[in-house]
């Protein structure tokens, strides 16, 4: 922060000043001073330590904008919350601007104005300090302590008032171009006028091929599916992958005694009408041991 302060351009002279209780409810074209310029930490003037209830709190705002006409902060004091130098020309907040309630404690900060042509010098900052260990800051001057804080300034000669001219509006755009080069977050290229400077860096996306590793075995092959041979369709039926491939064929000493199909014998019809039976005996057996046991009845196949 206190890098950042250094190099912007601050000569411009503050014009008004106030004081507000909530940091967020400032007046428009003022700026609040919310942190300290020493340890970044909160800027509140009164610093109360609360444990319970609502904080008072105060913070200083400045503007560069809003004020009286040609009229610029010629100085700034710290004197005793009752006192008043008004005879002196100098001016007090009573009051928070944004919520009206009474501005300071025990001291307060009181400032002059005049017209910006007849006062030989202006004041262009105001920082906070958390603790003060001389000396003050660079470029900065040394007021007091206002509540629990420290207060310091800036100021300009009226000699310089005009100074903001264009050559220092280029050194300033000049020190904002070094802190880019000196953060190298971007590559310099220099083309030295050639247009295919584009071509010189094609070779910087491209990443080195890398052999991918070759594997230490072949991947084993699917399962091919087996054909069945024509004279295996009897194990249609027991399905089993260890007869998978085994031809059916008759015994060899079959074939060497040439039997034929005409030799094997036949059934006659009278053979088979032999072979038939039809459990007439079974039945009358049934029907008699039937009141006896009904059960058996409702299961019996032969009813």
């Amino acid at each position: 922060m206190e890098n950042l302060i250094n190099l912007l351009p601050s000569n411009k002279a503050i014009k008004s000043i106030e004081l507000i209780e909530n940091i967020n409810d400032f007046s428009p074209n003022f700026l609040p001073i919310t942190k300290t310029y020493d340890q970044d930490l909160d800027a509140d003037i009164l610093k109360e330590n609360i444990l319970f209830g609502k904080r008072n709190t105060r913070y200083l705002c400045i503007s560069k904008t809003d004020g009286f006409e040609s009229h610029v902060v010629e100085q700034i004091k710290i004197i005793n919350a009752n006192d008043n130098l008004a005879r002196e020309g100098f001016l007090s907040i009573k009051k928070t601007s944004d919520t009206k309630q009474k501005a300071w404690r025990k001291k307060q900060l009181v400032y002059k104005l005049s017209k910006i042509e007849n006062c030989n010098e202006y004041i262009t900052d105001i920082v906070i300090l958390s603790k003060y260990r001389p000396p003050a800051p660079e470029g900065f001057k040394y007021l007091g302590e206002l509540e629990k804080v420290h207060i310091c300034f800036k100021t300009s000669s009226s000699s310089s008032k005009n100074s903001q001219t264009e050559s220092e509006i280029i050194d300033f755009t000049k020190q904002i171009e070094n802190l880019k080069m000196q953060s190298n977050l971007y590559p310099i290229v220099n083309n030295n006028g050639d247009k295919h400077y584009y071509e010189s860096l094609k070779l910087s996306y491209q990443l080195p091929m890398q052999n991918k590793p070759v594997p230490i075995r072949a991947a084993p092959l699917p399962p091919t599916k087996a054909v069945k041979a024509s004279n295996t369709g009897t194990l249609s039926h027991y399905y089993n992958d260890d007869f998978i491939g085994i031809p059916f064929v008759l015994h060899p000493k079959i074939i060497q005694n040439n039997i034929n199909s005409d030799d094997i014998p036949k059934c006659s019809s009278k053979a088979s009408t032999e072979l038939e039976y039809d459990f007439n005996l079974e039945r009358q057996i049934l029907v008699s041991t039937k009141s006896e046991n009904r059960k058996s009845t409702s299961t019996n196949p032969f009813f």
